[in-house]
């Protein structure tokens, strides 16, 4: 979807209203009309688009192959028509006509919207001219579930702040994480005028690149784009590029100070929707976190784009475990607390011996606690042979659980055992309390008295 700037109509030649024309086409739809491209700033200055299509069909122009073409140039001028009718429309690259939501410092899909101004339904232009500039703070939040609307969540501890176009929500990514997509009425009043926004919102955005840092994907965030020198959004520098593959010219590293570090044969193509960097994983691992800036020249365009990128892998500092995060959509750098356990929370099951008991927590680059994630993480366990003799259980029987907080009870984690390696890997999507134990028993005593999920 983009915005127009101007429409003109002609029936047989003659200028008309666009209702008119709209009058004379009817519902029929009208396939592969003449188009006809032009500069909006030198209207006389044709331009030569090949292999653009449109289809027209009452109030709808659904125009095909454009979209490299519109994001270069910002604004392109078309003249639509048959024999007997034309429309002349000046787009323009996509300004928002969502609002631009937050979660927790990560940008947000937003699948819906809908605005009220005094309990009527309002175009969101409007509600955007009464909010002005203004910054509201913890307007009312009611929650629901998209796939039934009249289902209230309860959504207890988030937090919103609402200005002009921007609403930043705080505490919601967990939620986010596990539903996927949650609905959200912000109300407040302005001007002594009631409001009300609704926006239905899901887990990523078309704004943000997919990273993969040396064949592995990594969590990327906060993306920024210049064409030309001027901002642009980076979904319009990714359209401008293409589907097709475009190998960047140089690539910059910098430190969570923005501080510049060595980029070494670092190499970048983009890909679509994705950024593939290669001879980058030593100094994203060694860092944790780093911001890279990729920049080319395509057509005549001098471009960038930059964006934040976590490693994503957590070791603790005595090497018992390892947490390994696939890419998220729905947290940022995601920092890791780790603390052994002398006593758990719940006794082991009978015929069972810990080996290992700890605890982890999270929190994000906001500093909200992270509880759950949108994709699996792999937990990895280390052990060795002097402990398993000394707790006098075989290796064969070692298994992950984690202390379920609402039942109180241990829950098993699928476990494989690496016996090579002396590691227990289990995946799983929340943090909580774990434990590693075994067992001399045949793992059917120790299986039936445990919840498997």
């Amino acid at each position: 979807r983009v915005d127009v700037q101007g429409v003109e109509a002609q029936i047989d030649g003659s200028d008309v209203g666009y209702d008119q024309l709209l009058t004379l086409l009817g519902d029929a739809k009208v396939l592969s009309p003449t188009l006809e491209f032009f500069d909006p700033a030198t209207p006389d200055t044709a331009l030569l688009l090949p292999a653009v299509q449109a289809v027209v069909q009452a109030n709808h122009i659904d125009i095909t192959g454009l979209s490299n073409q519109l994001a270069a140039r910002g604004r392109i001028g078309i003249w639509i028509g048959t024999s007997n009718w034309r429309i002349c429309i000046i787009i323009i690259w996509e300004r928002r006509i969502n609002p631009q939501v937050m979660v927790d410092g990560r940008e947000a899909n937003v699948d819906g919207l809908k605005a009220e101004i005094r309990g009527e339904d309002a175009s969101y232009q409007r509600l955007l001219a009464l909010l002005g500039s203004s910054k509201i703070v913890s307007p009312t939040l009611d929650f629901f579930d998209p796939a039934t609307p009249d289902t209230a969540l309860l959504l207890p501890a988030v937090q919103a702040v609402v200005q002009a176009n921007h609403i930043d929500f705080t505490g919601l990514s967990n939620q986010l994480a596990a539903r996927g997509k949650i609905g959200i009425w912000v109300s407040g009043t302005t001007f002594g005028v009631s409001w009300r926004i609704c926006v239905v919102i899901s887990l990523g955005t078309g704004n943000n690149p997919r990273v993969v840092v040396d064949g592995r994907p990594v969590t990327a965030y906060r993306a920024e784009a210049t064409m030309d020198g001027k901002d642009v959004e980076p979904r319009q520098l990714l359209a401008f590029l293409g589907n097709g593959q475009t190998t960047a010219e140089k690539v910059e590293l910098v430190d969570r100070n923005n501080e510049p570090l060595p980029a070494n044969n670092a190499t970048a193509v983009i890909d679509g929707n994705r950024i593939l960097l290669t001879n980058v994983a030593e100094t994203l691992a060694a860092k944790g976190r780093i911001g890279v800036w990729v920049s080319g020249t395509t057509f005549g365009v001098k471009w960038r784009i930059c964006v934040v990128v976590v490693w994503g892998r957590f070791s603790s500092s005595d090497g018992l475990v390892t947490v390994d995060f696939a890419e998220s959509d729905a947290h940022t750098d995601v920092q890791v607390t780790y603390t052994t356990i002398t006593s758990p929370t719940g006794s082991p099951p009978a015929s069972t011996t810990f080996l290992h008991k700890f605890n982890l927590d999270a929190v994000n680059e906001a500093g909200s606690k992270v509880v759950r994630f949108d994709n699996a993480y792999l937990l990895i366990v280390h052990y060795t042979d002097a402990e398993l003799a000394a707790a006098g259980v075989p290796e064969e029987s070692l298994q992950l659980a984690y202390w379920d907080e609402e039942t109180e009870q241990w829950v098993l984690i699928p476990t494989i055992v690496d016996t090579e390696g002396n590691v227990a890997i289990g995946t799983l999507d929340h943090f909580t309390e774990f434990a590693l134990w075994g067992s001399k028993s045949s793992m059917k005593s120790i299986l039936l008295p445990l919840i498997t999920r």
